[in-house]
């Protein structure tokens, strides 16, 4: 587990946050994603209202904040600025086929 993931752990757990387990964003498998460039999941951890990661995870996200990006496919990352406050965005699993759903979470960076 690298440093940066504890860090946030225990920022995570001295906040009484829980961590969601599995994952909530899944990885990106559709071939169009070998184009898309985003930081690795396992470098942000995720509870039911927020998304903690590092400054440069966040500047790793490509940010979308007037539109969302195109090729829409489970796992795809961007970061959106609202107001003052940084969200991270993600296409995740719809039950539906051919549909994804649209999820969001506010950023805390640490």
């Amino acid at each position: 587990m690298s440093a940066n993931i504890e860090r946030i752990i225990s920022l995570f757990e001295k906040r009484g946050l829980p961590c969601e387990a599995p994952h909530p964003i899944p990885p990106m498998t559709d071939p169009l994603s070998k184009y898309w460039d985003q930081p690795s999941r396992s470098d942000i951890l995720v509870d039911k209202d927020h998304a903690a990661m590092s400054k440069d995870t966040l500047f790793g996200l490509y940010e979308y904040s007037a539109s969302q990006p195109t090729g829409v496919y489970e796992g795809k990352m961007w970061r959106r600025k609202g107001d003052d406050t940084w969200w991270l965005c993600w296409y995740g699993h719809d039950d539906a086929p051919g549909f994804v759903s649209n999820n969001y979470r506010e950023i805390l960076v640490v």
